[in-house]
């Protein structure tokens, strides 16, 4: 637990030093190039404390050694790797459509980063580092990391729920506590069962993409039933229930973990 207490610590420490780094940096550039100071710098500082945080980061995993370089961690399961890769996508879009549903009933919740990510997807930098960037180094540190320390000592069950609940609040915004932590139980479990960073890194891409696509689509809409007839909206509701139950089902026949449990540690001790 000290192990991932310590990232989920560095992660957030690095996000408020980014931002004090960048934010000094702009004050220098700034009073160098017009002689004034201006208080309200914008979206760009926003998106390149954004971009250094991700930076220092990757550095402190790569120094630690905790970017995964085998083959087996960047790869999905075999012999059946196509189907596979098309029932994360079926158990992803199930999942995105059910927590939106789930969402819609908890709109009292506010959203305390809406207009921060309107202006950050008006820039190509910020699309980027919310939509690949942002993904791939939350999974390594996650699930790579975070997931990977609590499942060498823990229980599967156990370590899930603690991930999960680690990544939900480690994004503060209330509306994206909850949403974080019900993927997040959906990617440790993954992680899980197939100890890959690939899967849950494609699961991560399609979430925040398609957040960003609807986002910019339709600006208006605060949830898929603003945006979908009523009947329609509740057959696809109803299918995604069933997708999901027949998508996890099939990737747990699919995988067997590669991680032993606290149990099975015990018994080859």
């Amino acid at each position: 637990m000290k192990r991932s207490l310590f990232l989920v610590f560095t992660y957030l420490i690095l996000q408020l030093c980014s931002a004090f780094i960048v934010k000094i940096g702009f004050f220098i550039y700034q009073y160098a190039t017009t002689g004034v100071i201006t208080a309200d710098l914008g979206i760009t500082e926003v998106i390149f404390s954004l971009l250094l945080s991700m930076l220092l980061m990757f550095l402190v995993l790569w120094k630690k050694g905790l970017i995964p370089m085998d083959k087996e961690s960047w790869s999905l399961p075999k012999p059946s790797s196509l189907d596979y890769l098309l029932w994360v996508l079926i158990a992803t879009f199930s999942s995105i459509f059910l927590l939106d549903l789930l969402m819609s009933y908890l709109s009292f919740l506010p959203d305390l980063m809406e207009q921060t990510f309107s202006s950050v997807f008006e820039s190509i930098w910020g699309i980027i580092a919310v939509t690949l960037i942002g993904p791939l180094l939350e999974e390594l540190v996650f699930r790579g990391a975070v997931t990977r320390f609590l499942l060498e000592k823990y229980t599967p069950r156990t370590a899930i729920l603690v991930s999960a609940l680690i990544f939900g609040l480690i994004h503060m915004n209330p509306t994206q506590v909850i949403g974080g932590f019900i993927i997040g139980l959906l990617l440790a479990w993954v992680y899980f069962k197939t100890k890959s960073i690939l899967p849950v890194l494609i699961i991560h891409i399609v979430n925040n993409s398609l957040s960003v696509m609807i986002s910019k689509e339709f600006v208006l809409a605060d949830s898929f039933q603003d945006i979908i007839p009523t009947t329609a909206y509740w057959l696809i509701a109803a299918s995604a229930v069933l997708l999901l139950i027949t998508s996890l089902m099939k990737l747990n026949q699919a995988t067997s973990s590669p991680f032993l449990t606290v149990k099975e540690e015990e018994e080859v001790d």
